[in-house]
């Protein structure tokens, strides 16, 4: 059984948890740049996990900088065909933000490996349109 109890503090398990690092917005027009390993974007912290987007240009044509993690592959353990799937997560709110968690297969037979147009269960997704 796949797992992070975040009983650490860092950057994430690294045996548990890569990066999808770039700037393109897979299709989404986001305005982000997607790191890796950075402490900035993506840490363990008091028991929980930390995905945090930063109004920094890192890169040209990227305002902002986030991190997008993934469980998949690479003998991470985060693949399962059946099962139970528990997630607590607190998101932030805000206009323009749209945090989701996803999950995705491993291999796509469609040819876009990367998001929304392959076989996946939007586990939870908002779009927030009200500043809190």
């Amino acid at each position: 059984m796949w797992r992070d109890e975040f009983n650490y503090t860092g950057l994430p398990d690294s045996t548990k948890w890569g990066y999808d690092v770039g700037g393109t917005g897979w299709g989404n027009k986001e305005l982000q740049y997607y790191t890796k390993n950075r402490l900035e974007n993506a840490r363990v912290e008091g028991g929980n996990l930390v995905v945090e987007a930063r109004k920094e240009a890192l890169m040209p044509g990227n305002a902002y900088t986030s991190a997008r993690l993934v469980s998949r592959g690479q003998g991470r353990g985060g693949s399962q065909t059946y099962g139970r799937f528990e997630v607590r997560a607190r998101i932030p709110g805000g206009r323009g933000t749209w945090p989701a968690i996803w999950m995705l297969p491993d291999q796509n037979p469609y040819g876009n490996h990367s998001g929304p147009t392959t076989a996946k269960s939007t586990s939870w997704s908002t779009w927030a349109t009200t500043p809190t």
